[in-house]
């Protein structure tokens, strides 16, 4: 047996429980908040029946005092003496008439008021503690001196500037997908090769000697497009997972795209040759598989179908070489052989052995924080594509016979 006891504003209850205590005080709690919620509406009503009460009271006592006025005005002392005990005492009984009822809603209107006292002080209560612990909310707008609002709020960023962070562009020293850390100076080889090389192709197209060398202007120009991408993706501070991402996608795709072109272009055929087919068709695979990786929710675009990429980029490179050799190597061997070594065997070593995302081993010539392996796997690039440049102008390109039909095409576009 145990009792427990339930407050009441008027009395005090002692309820003694002896068997089933838990459903007996559910039930006593029941009743005692139904009784609390019938008290609790009746007051309202008689606080506002108490409000018109009080109103006409005044009305009346402001009606007197304007007929005294007029009294003493129109007929004297003892008329107005006489209406007004006669007024004064028709409003006494009035008065004592709606005393005794006006007592009772007195005490209700009380207990009302208490209730409502409480409830707004614990409201003041939660609003002082909020504003002491709540120090991340927005602070009033500031007014002006001529009572116009001051512009306080931040400015939101629209355009380019929600996505990417102009202050920091080449400076940044992280990714956006938070993953990998950047060097200082990457992407800036990049990116002025592609600030310099295309306004200067673009301003120098129609002059005589690309005229007379159209493929090397095409591969020039095709050389440039994995430059751009990997500015894109290295250079610029995005703000955004999604953003990144893009700009990952449309890196690897200038990777295969470079290969792709350079095929195309130093075939004999362009793209009636074999190979030129197969390294289109390699590329098309790769574009889908990007976006494939945009169409999926479980892995990161870096890692979706890794594998699979990195076939198409060593298939890529067979069908390069073997371009390559066919059309080079009858002409001068070793330029073939330094092509062949640089880009097919050299730098596709150094990029899985050092360069890779999850590679643990040191390059040597680095520095941290400013140069790491990854720039020197793009220098490598970078002697390779002057190579090919030089084979395609003085060894191969316009120079051979056979190919002259396929430049006279090429000078067209």
């Amino acid at each position: 047996m145990f009792s427990t006891k339930l407050l009441h504003p008027n009395q005090e209850i002692e309820h003694e429980i002896a068997t089933s205590p838990v459903g007996a005080l559910k039930r006593s709690c029941d009743a005692h908040n139904r009784r609390r919620a019938k008290s609790l509406d009746l007051p309202r009503k008689y606080a506002f029946e108490r409000r018109v009460s009080e109103e006409k009271f005044r009305s009346m006592k402001e009606h007197v005092k304007a007929m005294r006025k007029n009294d003493l005005m129109s007929n004297g002392e003892g008329e107005f003496s006489s209406s007004s005990s006669s007024f004064a005492s028709s409003s006494s009984s009035e008065e004592s008439e709606s005393s005794s009822d006006e007592d009772e809603e007195d005490e209700r209107v009380e207990e009302d008021e208490d209730e409502v006292s409480l409830v707004r002080r614990r409201r003041k209560s939660r609003k002082s503690s909020n504003e002491r612990g709540g120090a991340h909310r927005r602070a009033p707008p500031t007014t002006s001196a001529s009572g116009q609002r001051c512009r306080s709020r931040p400015h939101r960023a629209t355009g380019l500037t929600s996505i990417i962070d102009f202050r920091k562009i080449g400076r940044h020293k992280r990714y956006a997908d938070l993953t990998m850390s950047r060097p200082l100076m990457r992407g800036w080889l990049h990116c002025f090769l592609v600030l310099l090389g295309y306004p200067i192709l673009i301003y120098n197209n129609k002059s005589e000697w690309f005229r007379v060398h159209p493929r090397t202007f095409w591969l020039m120009m095709c050389t440039l497009v994995p430059y751009a991408c990997s500015t894109f993706l290295h250079f610029i501070p995005w703000k955004s997972r999604f953003a990144h991402d893009l700009a990952l996608s449309a890196d690897f795709l200038g990777i295969s795209f470079g290969f792709t072109s350079h095929t195309v272009l130093f075939s004999e055929a362009l793209f009636r040759g074999t190979e030129a087919r197969i390294a289109v068709c390699a590329t098309s695979i790769l574009f889908v598989m990007q976006i494939l990786a945009f169409c999926q929710k479980q892995t990161c675009v870096m890692k979706y179908m890794r594998r699979e990429r990195f076939l198409i980029f060593g298939l890529n490179i067979v069908l390069l070489m073997i371009t390559e050799t066919k059309y080079i190597h009858g002409v001068s061997w070793k330029t073939n052989l330094a092509i062949q070594f640089t880009s097919k065997f050299l730098s596709p070593f150094y990029f899985v052995y050092c360069t890779r995302m999850d590679c643990k081993r040191r390059s040597p010539m680095t520095i941290p924080g400013i140069w790491c392996a990854h720039e020197n796997w793009h220098l490598m690039i970078f002697a390779n594509h002057l190579m090919q440049i030089y084979a395609m102008i003085r060894l191969v390109g316009d120079y051979c016979p056979e190919n002259r039909a396929c430049s006279d095409v090429l000078s067209r576009w």
